[in-house]
């Protein structure tokens, strides 16, 4: 499973750094950064990601940030639920 973050919300794309462990593969694109989920023994739908995203979207600001050394437009930074 993909899951973009278009380019018009991080300041520079710059190449991924960081460890990858067996779930999960991210690259960052010349356009997009995107992440590969790799299947999991639990199956889980589409909406299930995209919920757990938006439930948790300040934490995943963060991981971006720090993993990805990307800095954040403010227009994806005001969706950060305070």
């Amino acid at each position: 499973m993909r899951i973009t973050i278009p380019s018009q919300y991080i300041e520079n794309n710059v190449e991924c750094e960081c460890e990858h462990d067996e779930w999960h593969e991210c690259r960052v694109h010349a356009d997009d950064l995107e992440y590969e989920f790799e299947p999991s023994e639990a199956e889980v739908s589409y909406e299930d990601i995209i919920d757990i995203i938006e439930d948790n979207l300040d934490e995943v600001i963060r991981y971006l940030s720090k993993y990805h050394r990307i800095e954040l437009k403010e227009t994806l930074q005001g969706k950060v639920r305070k």
